[in-house]
């Protein structure tokens, strides 16, 4: 996972009024930003997606989203394997976040999912600048060394 892409979308979210659960079974919205590197990464995201299930069926309004590599490579395959997904954003679709969680939040439950995992002619980077990233520190940050990673997901 890239924590700074974490940190400057989280920036973007809290800009638009979104607040930080203190508790997942106090949020509206999770989001899991993915890697497709590590198998085990991937297995721990499809574990937490199965555990989730419960949690979706205890609070209606939850909405869960997956973005980043794993959202890329595996697009419609994980909104079948886990129905209770609201949306999947590719790598190339992360700036749009904010955009669709507003929407998501907006739509009476449940609802299509939605899913951007096309790759766009022109690959473009992630068009929220750095310095809106929310910091989890004061004294140190993450910097973009790379758009997601060689392995052309």
């Amino acid at each position: 996972m890239n924590r700074h892409d974490s940190d400057v979308l989280a920036g973007d979210l809290v800009r638009r009024g979104f607040v930080p659960a203190a508790d997942q079974r106090d949020a509206d919205l999770i989001v899991f930003n993915t890697c497709a590197v590590r198998a085990h990464a991937e297995d721990r995201l499809y574990s937490r997606l199965g555990a989730l299930r419960r949690l979706c069926d205890h609070n209606p309004s939850l909405r869960i989203g997956v973005i980043g590599c794993v959202a890329q490579k595996d697009g419609l395959g994980l909104l079948k394997r886990f129905p209770h997904v609201a949306f999947v954003l590719g790598t190339q679709h992360l700036a749009r976040l904010g955009d669709i969680a507003e929407q998501i939040l907006r739509r009476p439950h449940p609802a299509p999912p939605t899913s951007c995992v096309d790759m766009p002619p022109e690959t473009l980077p992630l068009p929220i600048p750095s310095r809106r990233a929310v910091l989890r520190n004061p004294w140190s940050a993450q910097v973009a060394v790379m758009r997601g990673c060689n392995n052309f997901c």
